[in-house]
């Protein structure tokens, strides 16, 4: 991991946290994100099939496996938007689901990018999304 990548990516992971939970192993870093990436965009895309399906217990089980793996990586804004959801399922809030949701993903979106090292393109996709 670069410098630049490593300074991009505390916009979306709290690096010194993440740094000390893995005592300063870059490389342990990397194998952890690299985890991170993979469950959660799983873990999302099956948010969303639960989430369209209405199936409230699903929703709450997986938005609680992602506030906690994204709290574990230092996302600790993902971490929140997930604890949102779960908060929502837990209410029976339905009508706001989709919202936080979208919102989650993309949240995500911009943070895999920075992991990916591609966040010029997330930026151009949020400024032409905004227009």
């Amino acid at each position: 991991m670069t410098t630049n990548q490593f300074n991009a990516l505390a916009k979306v992971i709290n690096v010194d946290d993440l740094m000390e939970r893995c005592m300063g192993n870059l490389d342990f870093v990397e194998k952890i994100l690299t985890i991170f990436q993979t469950r959660c965009a799983a873990d999302l895309a099956e948010l969303e099939a639960a989430i369209e399906a209405v199936d409230l217990p699903r929703v709450q089980q997986i938005a609680h496996r992602l506030k906690g793996a994204c709290a574990n990586a230092g996302a600790n804004n993902l971490s929140e938007r997930a604890s949102e959801l779960w908060t929502a399922a837990n209410k029976g809030f339905t009508d706001v689901l989709a919202g936080r949701c979208a919102q989650f993903r993309q949240e995500w979106n911009e943070c895999t990018a920075i992991l990916l090292g591609d966040e010029v393109s997330v930026s151009q996709e949020a400024m032409a999304a905004s227009r």
